[in-house]
């Protein structure tokens, strides 16, 4: 490439690819453009290698969560149900009556931690139980 000579590559100022008139060159290699729809001067920045989209799309469905579990209300007991409280002792297998999450079936507890995995009809969720002591 000499100066003078247009090649087509991206303009940030137009956030476009537009004709530029190659400004600077050294041993065939652009140095400096000029956009010629809005007259911006610029470092020549070689284009990047085309990617394909559908590695990427491959790519964030590999790392998608697992799907999300939800429990079936109308196979529980309703009348088995333990109204839920922070500090109430729960085993696993148990049926809980949440007042905001409704019911769900306690599948783990964490007793040094405090915790129980709680599967509810929109999904799982963690709670806090009291401890052993």
């Amino acid at each position: 490439m000499e100066p003078g000579e247009n090649i087509v590559t991206a303009c940030r100022t137009c956030k476009d690819e537009r004709k530029h008139v190659v400004v600077a060159a050294e041993n065939g290699v652009p140095l400096r453009v000029q956009c010629l729809t809005c007259g911006a001067n610029r470092k020549y920045r070689a284009p990047k290698p085309a990617t394909s989209t559908a590695k990427k799309t491959a790519t964030r469905a590999a790392k998608k969560k697992a799907p999300v579990r939800k429990l079936d209300v109308s196979t529980l007991p309703a009348g088995e149900a333990r109204p839920y409280a922070m500090d109430g002792q729960y085993e696993a297998g148990q049926i809980l009556d949440h007042s905001k999450f409704g019911l769900g079936r306690i599948e783990e507890v964490w007793s040094d931690d405090g915790k129980m995995r709680v599967l509810f009809e929109d999904g799982e969720r963690k709670l806090l139980c009291g401890k052993a002591s």
